[in-house]
């Protein structure tokens, strides 16, 4: 549901105190931003978005002369639309107009003849005596619980109106009388312009600023990545010839027991020959076995 007061509006001291054009911007923007919650919260939903909101405006305190200027803003807001029709997406069910006096309902009858016949079909209008105000908060509470409507609107809400409470706006507005107030709309403009154009450089050389720092910070993050691998190459490369020259050993190693394979236990087995009067050999069959057994234990010892 959402709630507008507008019986405090004063779209055309609005559109004075600045232009149609920054009119026309910020509804436009006003506009993106309820489509864009509106997208998130169907989102959450699992829908396209939220269809079928409620509107609900207080034509309380509404003046027969702001009234007349808010149609002509609004007549001339329409005939900038394409085809004469608000180009954003319809996100209404249905709106309720409360409070509405006499004047206004005048005004509504002329109002409604440059409406699309669907939205008029969607506005319902309550008067301001109490039979009028009971029918409104009865069909209101169709729709949601008096606990959450304000309390400006009928409800029984304890939450405070957060927003502004409207009312006409005064002329020099944005340029207060203590300083030189530019009086054409060009100069308005300009004076505006020129404001803008100061809080944007501002906030742009922030952001220069905050973009200059993390390109300081990836720089460092940089550098000291690549010391680190240079560091662990350098590291590598004192490992491997190490671990080449043991691998080497090992294989060496690996040579010797091929080429004299141990075969003492089959020739021990085998019975001795006397090579002459009160010798024989213990070690091996022959001198010639018994020196390549040497040899490889000598190797051995070396490779260990």
């Amino acid at each position: 549901v959402r709630y507008y007061r507008l019986g405090h509006l004063d779209l055309a001291g609005l559109v004075r105190e600045t232009s149609f054009e920054i009119f026309m911007q910020w509804d436009s923007y006003c506009c993106l931003l309820e489509y864009d919650l509106y997208v998130q919260e169907g989102a959450a939903r699992g829908i396209a978005y939220t269809l079928g909101k409620l509107v609900v405006a207080d034509l309380a305190g509404l003046n027969l002369a702001r009234a007349l200027k808010t149609v002509r803003v609004a007549s001339r807001q329409s005939k900038a639309f394409p085809g004469g029709e608000h180009p954003f997406p319809e996100l209404t069910r249905c709106v309720f107009v409360t409070n509405m006096p006499w004047v206004a309902d005048h005004l509504w009858q002329l109002s409604k003849r440059l409406m699309p016949a669907r939205d008029v079909a969607r506005v319902r209008i309550f008067g301001q005596n109490k039979t009028a105000q009971k029918r409104f908060i009865n069909e209101l509470e169709k729709y949601v619980d008096l606990s959450h409507v304000p309390s400006l609107f009928g409800g029984k809400s304890d939450e405070p109106w957060q927003y502004g409470t409207g009312g006409d706006v005064p002329v020099d507005a944005i340029f207060p009388k203590d300083v030189v107030s530019p009086q054409t709309p060009g100069k308005r403009m300009a004076a505006m312009g020129a404001r803008i154009s100061q809080s944007i450089s501002h906030e742009w050389n922030e952001i220069t600023h905050q973009v200059a720092e993390i390109s300081l910070t990836m720089h460092e993050v940089s550098s000291h990545a690549v010391h680190t691998v240079q560091h662990v190459s350098r590291e590598l490369s004192n490992i491997s010839p190490r671990f080449s020259h043991r691998r080497k050993q090992s294989m060496n190693a690996n040579d010797v027991a091929a080429r004299y394979p141990s075969q003492g236990s089959a020739r021990h087995s085998e019975s001795r020959e006397p090579m002459g009067r009160g010798s024989t050999l213990t070690s091996c069959q022959s001198p010639k076995e018994g020196g390549m057994r040497k040899e490889f234990h000598g190797i051995e010892e070396k490779c260990r």
